[in-house]
């Protein structure tokens, strides 16, 4: 256990915890419990003993509260990083910036600590940093995820054109029951494959196109035979098929994600864009005409 050793020393601690909460008003300092919220993050990095810790906020409050746990906070988020359309991103890098200044070092490691989740517990902080390191093949990081709860398709509204709709609709189809909505994948690979299986009703089929996060996926092949599931993959396609494919986003069926559309002399700038993983979604490039 020689890295989880040196683990702890090489990792900064963020804790991110601005003032304003479009949902809960001042949600970080209410008080759960008799404590405030952003207190039970702060216990959790001094229990499992972070040596650097960084909490990002404008908020003198929390700067107190810190304080008062023995937390230096080093310097206040600027405003333009406290908008409610700020990314997460934006503000882990500026809180890395600073604090490599302040502690004088390099770190290998981010954790992450969210002020939302006070149930998670210090033993899940530490199981979880171990397993990283117990693992045969590292990846660029790690994540505490919970199956979706809700579909798109059938009980997620959006707020369109004021009125509330289905998040996601299929174009002549009516879905009445969530059992019949169709199943939503991600592509990752290995780490979702034993889930995305599970997920499967009696006669359904996963398609998987990728293995971003690893191809060594085990498969539990008695969910195959009892469930009578199919297993299908894919892998590009010809020209018929990028066509039909055209046409289902022509008709509204398929809503592709953009995130910038740039001119292609901004090229070195979208290249940018998707090296720092500033970009939610595609980055599209668009020919001049002259």
């Amino acid at each position: 256990m020689k890295n989880f050793n040196s683990f702890k020393n090489e990792t900064l601690c963020i804790i991110c915890a601005k003032s304003n909460s479009e949902g809960v008003k001042n949600k970080n300092i209410k008080k759960i419990n008799g404590h405030p919220l952003v207190l039970y993050a702060i216990n959790k990095a001094k229990k499992n003993n972070f040596k650097h810790i960084c909490i990002s906020t404008e908020n003198n409050k929390i700067v107190k509260i810190a304080k008062k746990k023995g937390i230096n906070v080093f310097f206040k988020r600027s405003k333009k990083l406290c908008k409610k359309s700020t990314p997460k991103l934006s503000v882990w890098k500026d809180a890395i910036k600073k604090s490599e200044i302040f502690f004088e070092k390099k770190f290998k490691y981010i954790v992450d600590i969210e002020v939302t989740n006070p149930l998670i517990n210090s033993d899940d902080l530490n199981n979880f940093t171990k397993s990283y390191f117990n693992k045969k093949k590292k990846y660029d990081g790690q994540f505490c995820i919970t199956p979706a709860k809700k579909n798109p398709y059938f009980n997620i509204m959006e707020y369109i054109n004021g009125k509330y709709l289905l998040s996601k609709k299929i174009r002549n189809i009516k879905i009445t029951a969530r059992q019949n909505a169709p199943k939503v994948f991600e592509h990752v690979g290995g780490a979702t494959w034993e889930t995305s299986v599970k997920s499967l009703k009696w006669g359904g089929t996963l398609v998987t196109c990728g293995a971003t996060t690893g191809f060594d996926a085990k498969t539990d092949i008695r969910f195959l035979w009892n469930k009578q599931l199919n297993f299908l993959g894919s892998h590009l396609g010809n020209k018929a098929e990028l066509i039909s494919a055209i046409n289902f986003v022509e008709t509204g069926d398929i809503v592709p994600v953009l995130s910038e559309v740039l001119p292609l002399h901004e090229a070195a700038k979208a290249q940018r864009l998707i090296e720092d993983s500033d970009a939610m979604g595609k980055v599209v490039l668009v020919p001049s005409h002259s």
